[in-house]
């Protein structure tokens, strides 16, 4: 009676094991899925960003257009609570100093008007800052979902390079070597 109920038995086993390893594939795949799916999209050089409605520290109600403005744009995503975005605002204020004449220089805060006003105050920030009339649907409708962004957009508002987190000292390279022909021709 031994030898019938092994191979019933081994048979048994082996079922279970082709089983879980077909379940094991399975949520490997599942996993991979949602994690691919759970992550926020980020926007990719080449894209263009649509206009963002937004308001002027002042309460007004404006629309950055990219594509309209005559000059490329540096736009520098941030908030007033974030520390990498603090620690960017020295790397912020060169780049503004540095191309200001060049490029339009935006600061775009992603949070609430007041404490807005106070940190632009606090921190004297040079450059003109807006907020996003909708913050909180901000970062998914425009795919940024991380700060501090640095955006270097075309005169189309199409984005030519981004920049997530620190501003690396090359990224000033990079601008100036972008631009390095429309520069010379400015001086003329």
């Amino acid at each position: 009676m031994r030898l019938k109920r092994l191979p019933i038995y081994s048979l048994f086993l082996h079922l279970v094991l082709v089983a879980l390893a077909v379940q094991v594939v399975y949520l490997v795949q599942e996993n991979r899925r949602l994690l691919d799916g759970g992550r926020p999209a980020q926007i990719a050089t080449g894209e263009t960003l649509e206009a963002i409605p937004a308001r002027q520290l002042d309460g007004q109600e404006t629309v950055l257009s990219f594509a309209s403005s005559g000059k490329e744009t540096l736009l520098l995503v941030f908030t007033t609570t974030c520390p990498i975005c603090e620690d960017n605002q020295s790397a912020w204020r060169e780049l503004y100093e540095r191309f200001d004449e060049h490029y339009n220089v935006i600061g775009l805060s992603i949070g609430d008007l007041e404490p807005t006003r106070t940190y632009a105050a606090n921190h004297a920030l040079p450059f003109p800052v807006y907020i996003p009339q909708d913050p909180s649907g901000f970062p998914k409708r425009y795919k940024i979902p991380a700060v501090p962004q640095t955006l270097h957009l075309d005169r189309d508002g199409n984005v030519k390079h981004q920049w997530a987190g620190p501003l690396p000292q090359e990224s000033f390279d990079k601008l100036a070597a972008s631009n390095l022909g429309r520069l010379s021709d400015l001086g003329k």
